[in-house]
């Protein structure tokens, strides 16, 4: 039986910064198949509690959008500054990388579903704030 290890959020906290690019979406299984690559031993409970974490917690790294993972876009610390300690993500900056969630999800709703002419003109007009507010 393989040995396992036990690895902090911290440390894959900071291996999603090192290692993702900003914008590359990915799934669960290539997530963990990079923790498993990167961090031999680690299983596979750990790997989905780390993976869980790293985008539902205060200090997230990544966000989840339908069933792809990617990096949140602006961190409080650039990737060539970490320290070992927990990355930040600033509280208006979650906020707007939410909002580009919520863009990114509304502009997939097919135009047959607005009754109106008017009713497709108040989503624009919508879709058109929410934009400005994740600027």
């Amino acid at each position: 039986m393989a040995a396992t290890i036990s690895v902090s959020q911290s440390e894959a906290n900071t291996f999603f910064l090192h290692t993702l690019v900003v914008g590359e979406e990915l799934l669960y299984k290539d997530l963990k198949g990079l923790l498993e690559n990167n961090f031999p031993g680690i299983n596979a409970n750990q790997c989905s509690g780390l993976i869980h974490r790293a985008h539902e917690n205060d200090n997230a790294v990544l966000e989840k959008v339908n069933k792809t993972y990617r990096l949140l876009p602006t961190l409080h610390s650039s990737n060539s500054q970490l320290d070992n300690s927990t990355v930040t993500v600033q509280g208006i900056n979650k906020v707007k990388a939410r909002i580009k969630g919520l863009l990114n999800e509304i502009e997939k709703i097919p135009v047959n579903e607005f009754e109106t002419a008017e009713d497709f003109i108040l989503f624009k007009e919508i879709q058109s704030k929410l934009q400005e507010l994740s600027n």
